[in-house]
């Protein structure tokens, strides 16, 4: 296989985190990695990349519960960000739009080089198409929860973007799961711990302070009544 410069690639968690890839890693593909309710993988496939004309090549990962651990249900999918042309070749990632003077012409530069902007040839590594991307999951995953009347849902958007106060857990990863259901405390562990304990802490006083406002307006009503008047 011809090697070229490698894409900007990004692993994605769904439904909360984006991890990148940096730009210099040696990933000739657009790789990403899914939660998995199992049986909506090749539909989710099939409706969302392959209809896109992409190629793509997913594997299912079921790790089991081992020492008291989670169980992770997803899969990984990897699919080129080159299209292919009617003729089944590798196309171009990217095509040269250049910069016209007033007159139409190409512009130099001072080494006297045509000037021109690179231009992805499609929408693949588009951050609008990976919203899209994770929003269709969330849709999909839902739309079966609700076929079988169950209540859970999942939403693709950070606490931030949902209107949601509340501090996000950081992702731990196999090696710190593992470790913990050990019983080995881990930086990323605590500090999980931490932001749950902080979470809980302001859940508890909005509450709090929820029961005081509606004490002080109870009172400020019963006060705002007529008095009869005391002769007393």
């Amino acid at each position: 296989m011809e090697k070229r410069k490698s894409p900007k690639g990004f692993i994605v968690v769904l439904p909360g985190e984006i991890i990148e890839i940096p730009q210099d890693s040696d990933k000739s593909w657009l790789t990403l990695f899914f939660s998995l309710p199992r049986e909506l993988a090749r539909q989710f496939l099939l409706e969302q990349f392959v209809s896109r004309g992409m190629v793509v090549d997913f594997a299912v990962h079921s790790p089991a519960k081992e020492d008291g651990g989670i169980s992770n249900p997803h899969f990984h999918v990897m699919c080129p960000i080159r299209p292919l042309d009617e003729h089944g070749r590798w196309g171009n990632k990217q095509r040269r739009e250049y910069l016209l003077d007033e007159h139409g012409e190409r512009i130099r530069d001072e080494a006297g080089n045509y000037v021109f902007n690179a231009v992805p040839t499609t929408d693949w590594g588009n951050p609008d198409t990976l919203e899209h991307w994770r929003q269709a999951w969330a849709d999909l995953c839902n739309q079966k929860f609700a076929e079988k009347e169950l209540d859970c849902r999942i939403d693709h958007r950070s606490y931030e973007r949902q209107g949601i106060d509340q501090l996000p857990t950081i992702h731990e990863g196999v090696t710190v799961r593992a470790m913990e259901a050990k019983g080995i405390r881990t930086n990323k562990g605590d500090l999980n711990r931490w932001i749950k304990a902080t979470n809980d802490l302001i859940r508890n006083l909005k509450k709090k302070i929820s029961a005081l406002l509606d004490w002080l307006k109870e009172a400020h009503e019963e006060l705002s009544k007529p008095q009869a008047p005391n002769l007393a």
